[in-house]
């Protein structure tokens, strides 16, 4: 009688492991699906985010510049030859642009363009004396991260690397994107003998140029 009730017991206790690795098995295959189920999901929606490209309208964008000596100050333009731009949704994922220091223009007269770009070579102004065109036509511009307002941005400027961070307002649709703001960039750190002060006197032309930036963009 004891060993018949021992058996029942057995079978009992059997039958109840078995029932619990069931739920068990039963369980970690439904938590399996589920994990498998939103990566899916996540990758399906990564999917429809796409990244947008954007490629510069040169006609209809502009940089204006401010340069300053004392109280004087002389306004000119220079033009960017080419752009891109990568958007996802409104999230900035890399850009670049570079400017044609060639195209500098300022109304006020030739001579002062002449030296900017660094076309004379005389006893009173030398070529490397701002942004030396002839052997540095053009500044590259690479786009970092753009975060409540703040562009990071990397200028190759004179073979030479150098980081600014500008308030600008980045916008973008469906079909174009802008970047727009006025923000000052200063130069001091590059050594341009043009911006260096005398000595004696303390008197210089300013390295803070100031900017105002008006770039359209398209989507491609």
């Amino acid at each position: 009688m004891v060993y018949i009730l021992f058996v029942c017991l057995q079978k009992q206790t059997n039958t109840t492991m078995k029932r619990k690795q069931f739920l068990l098995f039963a369980a970690f295959g439904l938590f399996a699906a589920s994990c498998s189920t939103t990566d899916a999901e996540t990758d399906e929606n990564n999917e429809e985010v796409a990244v947008i490209e954007y490629e510069l309208d040169t006609e209809n964008s502009s940089l204006q510049w401010t340069g300053r000596h004392g109280d004087d100050s002389h306004i000119g333009t220079v033009s960017f030859s080419e752009g891109a731009l990568s958007m996802k949704l409104d999230k900035l994922e890399s850009g670049s642009f570079v400017v044609d220091m060639t195209s500098i223009i300022e109304p006020g007269g030739q001579g002062l363009v002449e030296h900017l770009m660094g076309l004379d070579d005389n006893e009173y102004h030398k070529p490397e004396d701002f942004f030396h065109t002839t052997k540095f036509p053009t500044v590259e511009v690479s786009l970092g991260e753009y975060n409540d307002g703040t562009l990071s941005a990397e200028l190759n400027i004179l073979g030479q690397t150098m980081p600014i961070d500008v308030e600008v307002d980045l916008k973008n649709e469906d079909s174009k994107a802008s970047i727009s703001g006025s923000f000052t960039v200063n130069f001091e750190d590059l050594g341009i003998p043009g911006f260096q002060k005398d000595p004696e006197s303390g008197d210089g032309i300013s390295p803070a140029v100031e900017f105002e930036l008006d770039l359209a963009l398209k989507a491609k």
